[in-house]
């Protein structure tokens, strides 16, 4: 409608010519100038505010955002979020939007992925709050308009009258196996010795990987022997302590001696409760 009037108050005014042409093609530019203008504005105002969730390193403290409705988290450079920690797989998980939720799936690492403690199975829901384990790397995802829902209470019902006689319910079995549990913050997982030998160091060939700069590439063994484990010093630079004192040789262990490797601490639990 602006454009119709001017050309038609150019016509009133009898401006002709090489005038006309360049009043038109100005007055056309400007139009498409105000246009642009006013999208931009519009596209400069939402810019920034699509931040569907966030990861939070529990050791760094440092926040990545997640922008996109599936990131891929991994040690390989080609992965949405990138890790450096040795224990975590080029390409360990991926979480994404899904349905009413967000949903974390194991990609096939070795380490597997733990939701607050737990293994999981291929995959799994999140929620705000909860702490995502890859390797010896945790963080935690912070997703305020997804938080767990609130268990409903149960609502009490009559019960029906008892038999004569009730066989009891059978009681689950408790098993307990010899583990090992950290003890440094940013270490603090747990690893079950369910049996055979495994070396700990630096390389991603351990069967117990540390990645800390003070821990050998192979560090130290633990071994079982018969009802019995062992832990020796595989001449590393910094050596391997028990209680504090110098692992010469091979040396036993006994239930809630506390072993240091290059700085990073664990107990041994001659009985974990799983």
């Amino acid at each position: 409608m602006l454009y119709r009037f001017l050309t038609v108050s150019l016509e009133d005014i009898k401006i002709t010519g090489v005038t006309e042409f360049v009043l038109r093609a100005a007055l056309s530019l400007c139009l498409i100038l105000f246009i642009a203008a006013c999208l931009g504005w519009l596209f400069s105002r939402n810019r920034g505010r699509m931040v569907l969730a966030a990861f939070i390193d529990r050791r760094t403290k440092s926040r990545t955002e997640i922008n996109s409705w599936e990131v891929s988290l991994g040690r390989s450079p080609t992965c949405d979020i990138v890790f450096t920690d040795e224990t975590v797989s080029r390409f360990h998980a991926v979480a994404a939007r899904r349905g009413r939720g967000w949903v974390i799936f194991d990609t096939g690492s070795k380490s597997g992925v733990r939701v607050n403690g737990e293994l999981i199975d291929r995959s799994a829901r999140i929620y705000d709050g909860d702490t995502i384990s890859l390797g010896l790397t945790s963080v935690v995802f912070c997703a305020p308009l997804f938080r767990r829902p609130a268990e409903k209470p149960q609502t009490a019902q009559a019960k029906p009258a008892a038999p004569a006689q009730q066989p009891k319910p059978a009681q689950p079995r408790t098993r307990y196996v010899p583990a090992l549990t950290g003890l440094t913050e940013g270490y603090d997982m747990t690893v079950l010795l369910i049996g055979g030998d495994y070396i700990l160091g630096r390389s991603s060939n351990c069967n117990i990987v540390i990645p800390a700069l003070n821990v050998s590439r192979f560090h130290a063994e633990i071994v079982k022997n018969g009802n019995e484990w062992h832990i020796k010093d595989l001449h590393s630079r910094a050596g391997t302590k028990v209680n504090g004192m110098d692992v010469i040789g091979e040396e036993k262990l006994s239930n809630g001696d506390v072993i240091t490797i290059g700085g990073i601490k664990y107990r041994f639990h001659a009985k974990y409760k799983v």
